[in-house]
């Protein structure tokens, strides 16, 4: 997700060092042991080089970060009839993630910029018989911490 968003960005051009770049090395490999028809993709100097070590970090997450639970069904009843039970019976919780990410210089291994992202949700739920409907998946709010990181880190690059 955090490459996608890099390279949406158009301010960064990814470099891949995981899984494509161990098959980049295995296709060489091949290559000089002259088991390819050819090898005029596979030369030796044709990578590009990484600028920045781009390190993501979740610093907080808390699935209940507070809330409150607005039990006031008989009363409001009493006033509003059955869907005064329902909005009676609200919940109210609270989900916060904090990220980082950090990009580090490779030729100098300074770190060059540092952002943070922030993301909250409040979830209402409306109790049914006991239970609550209401809920927030937690990876979309760490999606959305991590983009406010990408863009703030894009805006100190860019400076």
């Amino acid at each position: 997700m955090i490459k996608l968003m890099m390279a949406k960005s158009n301010c960064f051009q990814v470099v891949d060092r995981g899984a494509a770049s161990k098959a980049l090395e295995r296709e060489r490999a091949l290559a000089s042991a002259g088991e390819l028809v050819s090898n005029k993709n596979t030369a030796s100097g044709n990578m590009i080089s990484a600028d920045w070590i781009i390190t993501p970090s979740i610093i907080f997450s808390d699935n209940n970060a507070g809330g409150s639970n607005l039990a006031l069904g008989g009363l409001l009843a009493g006033f509003l009839g059955p869907i005064g039970a329902l909005a009676g019976n609200i919940n109210i919780s609270d989900k916060e993630v904090q990220t980082l990410l950090t990009a580090v210089n490779v030729r100098t291994g300074l770190q060059d910029a540092v952002a943070e992202g922030r993301a909250k949700k409040t979830d209402v739920g409306f109790g049914v018989g006991g239970g609550s409907y209401g809920s927030t998946d937690m990876g979309k709010i760490v999606v959305a911490a991590f983009l406010d990181a990408h863009n703030k880190l894009v805006e100190q690059m860019s400076k």
